[in-house]
């Protein structure tokens, strides 16, 4: 069981290490400036240690002339304190450097894997879901290096360091120090495996309570309308309760390691003033070992060396907490393997590549691993308008997405006689225009959202686009004209002017297929028909498949099909 949870750890973290492997170079230096930071800093408090309590003796119980050599110890204070402040900041500038770069590719890779991944497979997730996994899943993997890895092997490699060093005096000594760094590495380990499903848990609510603030911020009129607002919130709190108390559970187990390594330290440090202030000489395998002529300054420097040391230790414990939360974000965070994106590069059951316009053979749309809709055949000639009405539920998005190019479905399609699994997204943007009951407006201005629909926009294609999908009145009386921000705050849009501007993008495309997801949904009757008439003539140059669940709700219709019962009738 143990082997399987560690195989399973190695596999969840093995990107990450991939990455940080790119930079490895700068990830030893960096390490190797916090080895002298930490060094520096140890030697800094043992020498000014030795030198107070040097100084302090003489003026006690010093007789005559004594001399104390103040400029060499003084120089060794001030060298250990500007190269600590060097080491730190050329630290930061390379070991953060290359996590941060890190952080920069792993986002540009989950974003690659979202591009990938099927429309159903997008779908799957909440948008929240999306943002935590690009913003608070990637930050949390940061710590990989900087709070696991690095900390526990400096803390290790500069007592084994210091234990070594501490051999010169007596071998005893070396054996505390060494013994007290077995006990932290043990507690250490043993926090990590005891805060994993803390961690787990406390990032899965986490993720949680920030879907439903965002749910909740979206839907605030509807909730408070219907008398929910009060209780939605209230749960909100509850949920962060829930993760409070986690909190606090994995902050009690910090602060018992915390205990754990204090007293080991305490255990190690009365142990050393032991063999340095009682034991005259010592006996190792037989053979003597006088112990070295230590005065009360030695054994001050030593002892705040030791204490230097344990401060390295007592830090540990808060940042290996986070462990759990790691592996959490790193499960999260892994390449995905959709099986559909596989499935594309199977062969096609035989088609009519000769056919010219859309075709659609041996088709299944599955929800919850049960069939929707099921289209053994369909042939749309070019230029034809075809309506397809079903009821809610019926699979009619689901088929649109997959006549776009983006749901794992379109396998099953060609266009031109070339699959649309096929398809780049630069052939998808060229050959098909969709309009799906998606309304995005962007957080920016009115050009911002027209012009993503054209690069090189020009102020008279946009001007007559917007009088097409009868928005030149609305425009016109902007502020700021094509520069007014399109917001919530500064300018909300009602459903249909958000349709409409929808539309308006849909025109400065020149797709050869377009696909009209509930095309006038949100628009009252008159603007409907001063809609549908100025896009008529766009529409009568192109290859149109219009879903609805009225007949009357799409444009002019050469032929017209029902889903009824999982299958494509004619419509009466």
């Amino acid at each position: 069981m143990w082997t399987n949870s560690r195989n399973q750890t190695f596999r969840v973290l093995k990107p990450w290490a991939q990455d940080l492997q790119k930079y490895t170079g700068r990830l030893v230096l960096g390490f190797c400036f916090s080895v002298v930071a930490l060094a520096s800093g140890i030697a800094l408090l043992g020498f000014s240690g030795w030198f107070i309590s040097a100084a302090g003796l003489i003026g006690l119980f010093g007789s005559g002339v004594i001399v104390l050599n103040i400029y060499l110890t003084g120089g060794a204070i001030r060298f250990f304190a500007l190269s600590r402040t060097v080491a730190r900041y050329f630290e930061r500038l390379s070991q953060h450097d290359a996590v941060l770069r890190v952080q920069s590719q792993s986002r540009v890779r989950i974003f690659a894997d979202l591009r990938q991944g099927s429309m159903d497979s997008m779908k799957a997730f909440h948008s929240g879901s999306f943002v935590h996994r690009l913003l608070q899943d990637v930050d949390t993997m940061n710590g990989l290096w900087l709070r696991i890895f690095s900390p526990l092997l400096l803390a290790g490699l500069v007592t084994f360091v210091l234990s070594l060093l501490l051999w010169f005096w007596s071998p005893w000594i070396t054996f505390g120090v060494l013994g007290f760094m077995v006990v932290c590495i043990a507690t250490c380990l043993r926090l990590m495996h005891s805060v994993a499903s803390l961690g787990a848990r406390h990032h899965v609510l986490s993720e949680r309570l920030y879907r439903r603030t965002m749910d909740g911020l979206a839907g605030r009129d509807e909730l408070w309308c219907w008398g929910q607002g009060e209780y939605y919130f209230n749960q909100l709190a509850y949920l962060r309760q829930r993760i409070d108390r986690l909190h606090q559970k994995r902050q009690q187990r910090v602060r018992r390691a915390n205990t754990i390594i204090q007293i080991a330290f305490y255990t190690a440090f009365l142990w050393v003033l032991a063999i340095m202030a009682v034991v005259p000489t010592v006996e190792l395998a037989s053979v003597p070992i006088a112990l070295p002529d230590l005065g009360p300054a030695s054994i001050v420097m030593i002892a705040l060396l030791l204490l230097a040391v344990s401060e390295a230790w007592l830090a540990l414990p808060d940042q290996l907490s986070l462990w759990g939360s790691i592996l959490a974000a790193a499960r999260r965070t892994e390449p995905q393997n959709d099986k559909q994106l596989a499935e594309h590069q199977l062969s096609l059951n035989e088609r009519d590549e000769s056919f010219e316009g859309l075709q659609i053979t041996e088709l299944s749309i599955i929800h919850n691993d049960r069939p929707v809709l099921q289209i053994p055949e369909l042939r749309v000639l070019n230029g034809e308008h075809l309506a397809i009405i079903g009821d809610s539920g019926a699979g009619k998005s689901s088929l649109a997405d997959a006549l776009s190019g983006q749901g794992r479905e379109s396998k099953w399609i060609t266009w031109q006689g070339r699959s649309l699994a096929q398809f780049t997204d630069a052939d998808c943007a060229a050959h098909i225009g969709y309009l799906s009951q998606m309304d995005t407006v962007l957080n920016g201005t009115l050009w911002d959202n027209l012009v993503i629909a054209k690069r090189g926009l020009r102020v008279e294609e946009a001007n007559e686009v917007l009088a097409l999908a009868d928005l030149s009145g609305w425009w016109q009386g902007l502020p700021e004209g094509y520069h007014t921000r399109l917001d919530d705050e500064s300018m909300p849009l009602s459903g249909g002017q958000r349709r409409r501007l929808s539309w308006a993008r849909l025109l400065l495309r020149n797709p050869q297929l377009v696909i009209l997801d509930e095309p006038f949904y949100s628009l009252d009757h008159d603007t409907r028909v001063r809609l549908e008439k100025g896009v008529e003539d766009w529409l009568a140059k192109r290859t149109v498949i219009s879903f609805a669940h009225d007949i009357q709700a799409v444009p002019s219709p050469h032929r017209a099909l029902r889903i009824q019962h999982g299958k494509l009738i004619a419509h009466e």
